[in-house]
């Protein structure tokens, strides 16, 4: 996805979910991945870094989506390209499902940069 001079960064919020993605990568010989701990309302990241972002999955999960989306524009570059891949629902969600947290969710955003930095995790 980002060549051979690109670099990918994976991004969750468990340390078994990184474990897993580290050993992937590993098998694949991939050596332009870094894999990072955090959550997408909280980036560990700088402004601007990446020129795409890939959410698989993710944002369906947590609860608040202002953050989420404010965090992915925040790492994105000026004109940067957001890709989504995510469930949808037909009914709307009850008062006790949007007042409720759940305890862990996984964080597969993938966050990517074709000439210094990119990402695949999930």
């Amino acid at each position: 996805m980002v060549g051979e001079t690109g670099r990918v960064t994976g991004i969750d919020m468990t340390p078994e979910m990184l474990a897993k993605a580290k050993a992937a990568a590993s098998e694949m010989g991939a050596a332009n991945v870094e894999f990072v701990e955090g959550e997408a309302e909280r980036l560990p990241l700088e402004d601007e870094t990446f020129e795409v972002v890939i959410s698989n999955g993710v944002i369906d999960l947590i609860p608040d989506k202002v953050g989420v989306f404010a965090e992915l524009h925040r790492v994105l570059v000026p004109g940067g390209r957001l890709q989504i891949a995510d469930v949808t629902i037909q009914n709307p969600v009850s008062e006790e499902g949007r007042r409720r947290r759940p305890t862990t969710r996984p964080l597969s955003t993938s966050l990517t940069r074709s000439d210094s930095r990119a990402g695949s995790c999930s």
